[in-house]
């Protein structure tokens, strides 16, 4: 017998397709965009994600932390951005 390989990254793309597929309609607005650049994320970084091994439960907490501080973040930038428009004419 021998030993069995599996292709990750397919595995890695039905996960996060699941996860939409699951969340999307749960999810504010800011959420859905959060969940749009953790996607970017974690398929451009899965060699990382490969190498954990890690209880499903934990991955699911930290999702949803994930998710509030991307929506905070989200927030936080577009309000940097406002400001940052309203001051350049008064420089």
């Amino acid at each position: 017998m021998g030993r069995v390989n599996y292709s990750f990254t397919p595995r890695l793309r039905e996960e996060v397709h699941r996860i939409r597929r699951d969340l999307w309609q749960l999810l504010s607005a800011e959420e859905r965009l959060a969940l749009e650049r953790l996607e970017s994320r974690w398929i451009g970084r899965s060699h990382l994600i490969e190498s954990l091994s890690t209880p499903y439960l934990l991955g699911a907490m930290l999702l949803v932390a994930l998710l509030d501080i991307e929506a905070r973040l989200e927030r936080v930038e577009a309000e940097l951005a406002r400001l940052e428009s309203g001051t350049h004419g008064k420089e």
